[in-house]
């Protein structure tokens, strides 16, 4: 054990940096290679044939905010987002699935960060290779689903509540921050209040 800590810092970061780089080229590789499935398929901005798919297409703001206020059970704020996101992108299989696959290999990052914060740089650098190899974990990321944003922002509000506790001389901010990150993770995941209760009971 004394060996393994005795490692150089940066030679952990950069494995975790190899990891980040390795998890994008896993979750970019043939990215556009599967057709839609039905439930991407909710993803707004999609020019679906009017009066003869479900669900119905969604091409204008108010068609969005209706549509998935009124009738879809998900969060509504990772639809709104990709309804941005379609109109600079496009709505081939590439660009609907890009924004999970970015936010999947950002997450590898993340878990460096909070293995680091939490045990040391070698469990970071070990945290970011498991969640880089993890096939669920990929699958998710090459989906245009809301399921890696939810990973990404519960990661990142788990480490801004870190940084907030301890750091306190920037506690403001990276309060401001937390709160923020949980939003986005209220919008992107319907299983938001359990994880809540375990950041409220730590």
């Amino acid at each position: 054990m004394n060996r393994v800590k005795s490692v150089n810092p940066a030679i952990w970061a950069g494995l975790a940096i190899a990891a980040v780089g390795f998890a994008l080229m896993l979750r970019l590789h043939a990215l556009d290679l599967r057709s839609l499935s039905h439930p991407e398929v909710y993803v707004p901005g999609i020019p679906l044939p009017a009066g003869h798919s479900v669900p119905p297409p969604r091409l204008t703001w108010a068609e969005t905010l209706w549509m998935h206020y009124h009738d879809e059970p998900h969060p509504m704020g990772w639809y709104l987002a990709m309804f941005f996101w379609t109109g600079l992108a496009g709505v081939s299989e590439w660009a609907l699935r890009l924004p999970s696959a970015l936010l999947g290999a950002t997450s590898v990052g993340l878990a460096f960060f909070l293995g680091r914060r939490v045990y040391g740089a070698e469990a970071g650098a070990l945290a970011a290779a498991l969640l880089a190899l993890h096939g669920f974990h990929l699958y998710v990321s090459q989906a245009a689903r809301m399921y890696s944003a939810g990973a990404f922002f519960g990661l990142l509000a788990t480490l801004l509540l870190l940084a907030f506790v301890y750091d306190r001389g920037r506690s403001r901010w990276l309060g401001a921050g937390y709160v923020l990150a949980l939003v986005a993770l209220a919008g992107s995941g319907e299983f938001v209040w359990p994880f809540l209760g375990i950041h409220i009971l730590w």
